[in-house]
Formats: structure tokens, sequence, C-alpha cells
């Protein structure tokens, strides 16, 4: 693409070195309306698609006026990617994706001169984790508002001896919790907009997945069905 050539191979100059010795491919795509990104991107040995927490935006000529665009028109996208581990059973979610927008550089922009642009894309390349490009992937949490309850989830759950707290998906794609608490088995399953609480495999009470207040009373609630059930007291 003759117009983005000058700042594509001012790229592959300024941090080729860096990419290649990570393994990363510099890789065009579509970003929003008709802007065209660049990023850095690895193939597992699975052929899922991992990309870096840094990314250029290229407006297009009708935009910029320009036949070769030129580093004022050009964002670049800095995100401070996170794998954060869910449940106890080896399963994470990541947070961050790569910048489709981008950030101005220069006076106007967020970062100053290109320059420290160029150092800062070099640091959270070093720095950050590559995000996957596709979803239901084994091990890696799809759901926001399951991985969002998993620290209260798992504190409540210690407060009465819970320890082991597993995540899984089933065939349709639902990812859920599961855990042991006195005796019965619990689990609370994600599925379109709610969160809904199984007892020993018996639907118990529902939730709206993204009210994480409300999931957490609908928790303590069935914290205290089995507490009761238990005793031989009838639930409150």
């Amino acid at each position: 693409m003759p117009y983005l050539t000058k700042c594509l191979m001012e790229i592959k100059e300024r941090l080729g070195p860096l990419t290649k010795a990570l393994g990363l491919q510099h890789r065009l795509g579509m970003g929003h309306c008709d802007d065209v990104c660049l990023f850095f991107e690895r193939k597992d040995e699975n052929g899922v698609v991992w990309r870096a927490p840094v990314s250029f935006t290229f407006p297009p000529s009708s935009y910029t006026g320009q036949k070769g665009i030129t580093w004022e028109h050009v964002r670049i996208g800095l995100v401070e990617t996170v794998a954060e581990p869910i449940g106890t059973n080896g399963w994470v979610s990541f947070v961050g994706f790569p910048n489709l927008e981008g950030m101005l550089v220069g006076p106007e922009g967020s970062i100053p001169t290109w320059d420290v642009a160029f150092d800062e894309a070099a640091e959270y390349l070093r720095e950050y984790p590559l995000v996957p490009e596709e979803i239901n992937l084994p091990g890696i949490v799809d759901e926001a508002d399951l991985a969002e309850v998993w620290q209260k989830l798992q504190a409540m759950c210690r407060a009465r001896g819970v320890e082991q707290i597993e995540v899984q998906r089933n065939a349709d794609s639902d990812e859920s919790y599961h855990f042991q608490y006195e005796g019965s088995r619990v689990e609370i399953r994600y599925s379109g907009d709610d969160a809904h609480f199984l007892i020993n495999e018996e639907l118990s009470s529902t939730a709206p997945s993204h009210d994480l207040r409300k999931v957490l009373f609908e928790l303590e609630e069935s914290f205290q069905r089995i507490e009761h059930r238990r005793s031989g007291k009838p639930a409150p």
C-alpha cells in the first residue's frame, strides 16, 4: 500500500528487531470506518491469533488528503493488558484489547513526540501479555460478568471454608462456577443476561449477570439455603 509505505517502513525499522525477537508478525487489518490498523501478532500451534497490546491506526487518504500518509495523522494504541487467574483450576481472563481508535502524537496529542511513542510501544510489547482474537478457547474465560465477580466470590467462599472453585464451560458455551459447600453442589451458570444459581442441579434463583450486587446477594442466599437445609430448619 503506497499510501502507508513510508510509515510502515519506519515502524519496521524501529520496532522490527524487537518484534522479531518476540516472534511477532506485522499484520494490517481494518479498524473503525475506513481506518487501517497495523497489529503485532503470532499464531499458536492451534492456529489461534494472539495480538500484542500495541497498534498503529492510519486514517484513509480521503480524510488526510495525502498520497502518502505522514506521522501527524497516525494514531497509536497502547493498552495495559492483564491476564487474571479465575477460579482454582487454571482458567484466566484477559482484560484489555488492542485499541483501534488510538491516540494522536504531538503537541495536540496524548504523547508529546514519536520518539517517546516508539519507546512506549517497545515497553508495552515487552511488558504486557498478548490477547487471543478468538472465543471459546480452552481455559480462557469469555464471560466478563463471570470474571468480574471472581474476587468477591472467592472471598465469600473462603469465609465459609470453600477453597476449590472450578470454572467450566458447557456445550452451549455457558460458563459457570462450581464448588461444594456442606455436602451440596453449587453451580453459578452465566447464560444470556442472567446468572443462574443451582444447588444439586436444581435451579435455586436467578440474578441479572451484569448486576454484581444482586449476584453477590443471591450467592449469600444460596449459602443460607444450604445451611438451613443442613440444620433441618426451613429457609427464612
